[in-house]
């Protein structure tokens, strides 16, 4: 069992981040929405593809079923049809009508209205049990469309995270979201994942982290280790430490 107070130090750490995340991306616009059951279906579309790709399908799909009770009527292979440019179509329109079906039959609706009146962690469950999503996504919904001081920690937030030395490499989604969430206090949960989405695009990528333009470069333990303290090559063969 961790220790009272084990956190403290990543958590004044990640305070740090979040707010100059925030004063350098603001709130930037993901493409998120804001009601639950759009939100849910949007993540299911977000899943293995580009950004561009799942907005693009997004627009096919409400264009094609101005209701979620039309896309739930009709033929999945058609709803794939639609959906074809995010790739993994036949799966995500199973997943997507599977859900509207469930959410149907708990509801008597096609809304998710009714997770207002949950906690976070029975929402969240109930988000799970649904085909296609996973802790990522359910927080994805409690965060973007029911406000909830969650953290959805994807791939560009987990890398960020790594990087940072705020999250150690080769934990689960599931260790990745209870530390990141023990971590960075509740009211800035929602600007360091926005902000560490952004920043994970477009500076701190996968190939070639850009470490001169980071504005979170104070705070990085991989930019301290690999670029601050790494040795580097000089004339007549000796090495001397690099300058920050």
């Amino acid at each position: 069992m961790q220790k009272e107070g084990a956190h403290q130090p990543l958590q004044a750490k990640a305070v740090e981040v979040a707010r100059r995340l925030e004063s350098t991306y603001a709130t930037p616009d993901l493409g998120n929405k804001a009601d639950p059951l759009d939100e849910l279906v949007y993540i299911a579309l977000t899943r293995q593809t580009h950004e561009k790709n799942a907005q693009r399908t997004w627009n096919s799909l409400i264009t094609a079923y101005p209701t979620w009770g039309m896309l739930l009527d009709a033929p999945e292979q058609e709803v794939a049809s639609v959906i074809k440019d995010g790739g993994f179509s036949r799966q995500k329109a199973r997943w997507i009508k599977q859900s509207l079906k469930i959410i149907k039959e708990r509801n008597g609706s096609l809304s998710l209205d009714f997770l207002d009146e949950l906690g976070d962690e029975e929402a969240e469950r109930f988000l799970c049990s649904l085909p296609g999503i996973n802790v990522k996504s359910a927080k994805c919904v409690l965060m973007y469309s029911l406000e909830r001081d969650v953290l959805p920690v994807d791939t560009h937030v987990k890398r960020v995270s790594e990087r940072l030395g705020l999250l150690e490499a080769g934990f689960t989604s599931k260790r990745a979201h209870e530390r990141l969430e023990a971590v960075v206090p509740p009211r800035y949960r929602f600007a360091y994942h926005v902000g560490a989405v952004v920043h994970g695009r477009q500076v701190c990528t996968v190939a070639a982290p850009r470490c001169s333009h980071c504005v979170l470069r104070q705070w990085c333990s991989y930019y301290h280790t690999n670029i601050v303290a790494a040795p580097r090559e000089v004339e007549h063969g000796g090495r001397q430490r690099a300058q920050p």
